[in-house]
């Protein structure tokens, strides 16, 4: 399933004097009418927010400014001949240059260009389009299916492996697409994606080939900060230990769980793909936990939900070791392995060892069937 970085300001080829980044807006809505507004919602790179406002005459407006380097912004109509609450939104790339946002009557799927790096945005956009297309389609083939026919394992089954191969479709995808963009902030983008299932091992080598002036940039900036926390969680690497209260309270160190390969699962009672997946892992636990293997839940959860969470571990029959700090992605073990998204889980082996991560489905439990019967061979 697919499908959240702190950038540090340093100096950047994209910054110069205010004249070179200057940037115009011009855009042109065929059946606006008279009274419409468009407003622009940016953040600086300072993390200053600015807000400007026009109104749209005979169809057109211009927003002009300037900008210290590329930023993402937001283009919102308003329609007064509307009634509705639907909102009429662009997301773009503000940048130095002229950017031309073409529409019919919404601004929402309008063209852009004029600026290459919004065209590769674009294109960055559809493919993500492409896909959500995909798992909207699973989706409703799930939920046509009869509630007898959702609860048989052989449909169960059936879906996951379509999820799966979707999924396999979208990351090796955002992988050519940042491989095929390694000039554009857009390809950093589609690497980003790509982190969420990639080791550092693999993501390391692509954006060694980026361009300094994207590294540079914003979302480069963010990703290098990224790829710092995943090479403390590599392949390979020792986990960093870490103590969370449990269901009673008490303080479990991670470390407490060495001589056993452990799944270590951030997950929450909120997250819908956390629990679609929890019956997976209980089926692994069920068919390993006497050789040599347990799993440690993490629960990335608000300060008001320990009930909610008690609950989902009873309704779910999470019968392993539970903790959380109900801080949310401030969880200490989530800041130490870099986690800003869910559900993620990394398999550790007796000795600390990182040795896999995110696996799903049926994927988990052949992995331990290799693992453990290797084990049991020597």
């Amino acid at each position: 399933m697919k499908k959240l970085f702190i950038a540090l300001l340093v100096a950047s080829p994209f910054i110069s004097t205010a004249q070179n980044n200057a940037f115009t807006i011009k855009g042109a809505i065929e059946n606006s009418a008279r009274g419409d507004s468009a407003l622009m919602r940016y953040i600086t790179p300072s993390g200053a927010h600015q807000q400007i406002a026009t109104p749209i005459i005979n169809g057109h407006f211009t927003f002009n400014g300037t900008v210290a380097e590329p930023v993402k912004a937001e283009i919102s109509l308003k329609h007064k001949s509307l009634t509705d609450s639907k909102d009429d939104k662009l997301e773009f790339y503000l940048m130095q240059g002229t950017t031309i946002i073409q529409g019919k009557s919404t601004i929402e799927d309008a063209t852009v260009s004029g600026t290459r790096l919004n065209e590769e945005y674009r294109l960055y956009r559809a493919e993500e389009k492409f896909f959500d297309n995909k798992y909207q389609a699973l989706e409703a083939e799930t939920n046509a299916a009869t509630e007898q026919e959702r609860k048989a394992a052989s449909f169960k089954a059936k879906q996951q492996i379509k999820e799966a191969a979707i999924d396999s479709a979208y990351y090796a995808s955002k992988r050519r697409f940042a491989e095929n963009h390694t000039a554009s902030i857009a390809g950093i983008l589609a690497l980003g994606d790509y982190a969420y299932t990639a080791d550092y091992s693999l993501l390391q080598p692509i954006f060694n080939k980026f361009g300094e002036d994207v590294k540079a940039s914003k979302e480069g900036r963010s990703f290098t900060a990224k790829l710092e926390k995943l090479k403390i969680t590599a392949i390979g690497k020792i986990l960093p230990d870490f103590a969370e209260p449990d269901t009673s309270g008490n303080l479990l160190k991670l470390s407490s769980l060495r001589g056993k390969y452990v799944l270590i699962d951030f997950w929450a009672p909120w997250c819908v793909p956390c629990r679609a997946e929890n019956p997976n892992v209980v089926k692994a636990y069920e068919h390993f936990h006497d050789k040599d293997f347990t799993v440690l839940g993490i629960s990335l959860d608000g300060p008001k939900y320990r009930d909610s969470w008690l609950k989902a571990i009873k309704d779910d029959h999470l019968s392993w070791t539970q903790v959380s700090e109900f801080k949310y992605m401030n969880d200490t073990a989530a800041k130490l392995c870099g986690i800003n998204a869910i559900p993620q889980n990394f398999l550790i082996d007796p000795e600390g060892r990182v040795i896999a991560k995110n696996l799903r489905g049926e994927a988990l439990e052949g992995k331990l069937k290799q693992l453990l019967t290797r084990a049991e061979l020597k």
